[in-house]
């Protein structure tokens, strides 16, 4: 698909950043009082239901809706309000997550409640936009002739598995820190058992899902969207932070580092650390055993 025919009528973009601004800002105007940043996760997923329901209705008002875009804007839906709402019933009551207090509050002090708004709200907002673009292009065919059907049905069963797996670790994870005897323990089990971040996991693969629905009508140059997503998640916001704090935690959880892998759900890897130990152990002790 030519990139003339998706800008012809990008009023639906504009439209789709203002309502980005809008949320951002009144999130930001709520978080002052609040003296939480954290409140930005919750409206996260909600910053594409917006995306989606706004360009949806937009280009559904120009042409006939055609079932692909209504059950595309569904899936988008669907995994941005799962997000938001399972945050919010997480975080609510909590105090400010620390990766906020730590990295903002306490550098910047009494100046945070302005700054946030540059240095937390506005990237974010970009990064939205950006990531966005894939739920504007693909809303913007009326025609289901431009449509690979096969492809296009690929692409929704991999955005759906992708949020019923996000879902479940996240499930999971709740689960284990809800009951105190976990207090001090890892998770180990379950779907965080094969990857230490199925959670991000899933999320990542979603967005490949949604690259894929675009490849069905051969919006090939989208791909930009998911891989600043994806590349967000794995290299700056999602598993770095999550896992700069390692020092601080048990060694049961440095060993589940060590024998689990980051990203992709896989078999236990071997503790080539403790396998190490060992092999020092027994050369000391035939060592000493030497007259």
């Amino acid at each position: 698909m030519d990139i003339q025919d998706i800008f012809s009528d990008s009023l639906g973009l504009a439209y789709s950043a203002l309502g980005l601004y809008g949320l951002f800002t009144i999130t930001w105007i709520i978080s002052i009082p609040m003296k939480n940043l954290g409140i930005i996760d919750i409206i996260w997923g909600t910053s594409f239901v917006v995306q989606a329901i706004i360009t949806y209705f937009y280009y559904a008002k120009l042409s006939l809706i055609i079932w692909q875009v209504a059950l595309f804007s569904g899936l988008i839906i669907f995994h941005g309000l799962r997000l938001s709402i399972f945050l919010a019933f997480r975080n609510c009551g909590h105090a400010e997550d620390r990766r906020y207090k730590i990295i903002f509050r306490d550098k910047y002090g009494e100046k945070i409640w302005w700054l946030s708004y540059f240095i937390v709200f506005f990237p974010q907002l970009i990064i939205s936009f950006i990531v966005g673009f894939t739920i504007f292009s693909f809303n913007t065919i009326n025609d289901e002739k431009k449509i690979n059907l096969p492809v296009f049905i690929i692409g929704c069963v991999i955005m759906l598995f992708s949020t019923l797996y996000e879902s479940i670790a996240d499930q999971q994870l709740f689960n284990f820190k809800k009951n105190p005897e976990n207090k001090g323990k890892c998770l180990n089990h379950g779907l965080w058992y094969f990857s230490r971040h199925p959670n991000y996991f899933g999320e990542s693969i979603f967005w490949v899902g949604v690259y894929v629905v675009n490849l069905s009508a051969l919006i090939y140059y989208s791909i930009f969207g998911s891989l600043l997503m994806i590349y967000t998640i794995n290299f700056v916001s999602g598993t770095p932070i999550t896992e700069k704090n390692i020092q601080v935690r048990s060694e049961e959880y440095k060993k589940y580092i060590r024998t689990t892998s980051s990203f992709w759900p896989w078999c236990k890897l071997k503790d080539k650390e403790e396998i190490e130990n060992q092999r020092v152990k027994v050369s000391d002790t035939s060592n000493s055993s030497v007259v």
